[in-house]
């Protein structure tokens, strides 16, 4: 409890330092860079369910994001705080998107309901690339339910971690509730943002084809843009917190199961030797 107060705590000090008042001085101190420590393995990482985000505030988020890499401190570097970069312009006492409310009944009213939907990785932080399907469906029938990409299970071992998909479940259920089969997929790179990493470029690819002009089957190094604030998407007023941008260079398709990735991570901008990244996480379709 102490070492949870202790990390709450230095949050609190970061997002003063960055937030204090309206047009305060940019700060004097260096962001803070989270880093992965490395744990020998294999070490099976538990995976939370989604959570209910309206109404909290910033610092509430915080301190639940802290409360949450606690559980895994060995995966700890140094110290750990929700870099500003990502999770600084989450606005206070906004509702969110819900995974009801985005995959049965759209923008307007009801966009809030459900668990929100971007808990799915702010409350897994050593998810360092999740999957999320790329479009929302539109004109949802009688009897919709909330149905997304779900990870079954997720094992670090060394600098390489590995996160299973069931996306048999996935179309089996989209077929239940008068949905469309599963069209495109996409990457989330919010955690792997707020661990340090900067870019990433697939290395392996296993019954993947890939969505329109995307790059990312052709191994090119993508840069990771993903942070959370607040936007207009949701259809009420104000606007609600969601994550941004929708990175088109993130998606691909699954052409059949079995299917696999491998993508490497990259934290610094100047990559001298592809070959030679800083992770690599490989995502398992099932």
């Amino acid at each position: 409890m102490l070492l949870l107060l202790a990390l709450a705590a230095a949050c609190a000090l970061a997002a003063w330092q960055y937030y204090s008042a309206p047009g305060a001085a940019s700060p004097v101190r260096q962001a803070h860079v989270n880093r992965l420590g490395t744990v020998a393995g294999p070490y099976d990482v538990s995976l939370q369910d989604p959570v209910e985000f309206d109404g909290m505030t910033r610092m509430e988020i915080f301190e639940h994001r802290v409360e949450q890499v606690a559980l895994n401190l060995d995966f700890v570097a140094g110290t750990y705080e929700p870099d500003l970069r990502v999770f600084g312009r989450i606005e206070d006492g906004l509702r969110w998107w819900g995974l009801d409310g985005q995959f049965c009944a759209g923008p307007g009213d009801h966009s809030h309901d459900g668990a929100s939907e971007e808990s799915r990785f702010l409350s897994n932080p050593l998810l360092l690339v999740g999957v999320k399907e790329g479009v929302a469906p539109q004109d949802t029938p009688e009897g919709c339910f909330a149905v997304w990409p779900r990870p079954t299970a997720l094992r670090f071992e060394g600098a390489r971690a590995t996160v299973t998909y069931d996306l048999t479940r996935f179309a089996e259920e989209k077929q239940r509730a008068g949905l469309d089969p599963p069209g495109p997929l996409m990457l989330d790179d919010l955690n792997a943002r707020d661990w340090g990493f900067q870019f990433l470029a697939l290395v392996r690819a296993s019954n993947l084809v890939p969505d329109a002009d995307s790059p990312l089957l052709d191994g090119d190094l993508v840069q990771l843009r993903g942070f959370v604030h607040e936007g207009g998407s949701c259809g009420q007023q104000p606007g609600c917190n969601n994550g941004s941008p929708r990175q088109s260079d993130l998606r691909f398709l699954v052409a059949q199961l079995p299917a696999s990735m491998t993508v490497r991570l990259y934290r610094s901008p100047v990559v001298i030797d592809p070959s030679r990244g800083d992770f690599d996480f490989t995502i398992r379709f099932e």
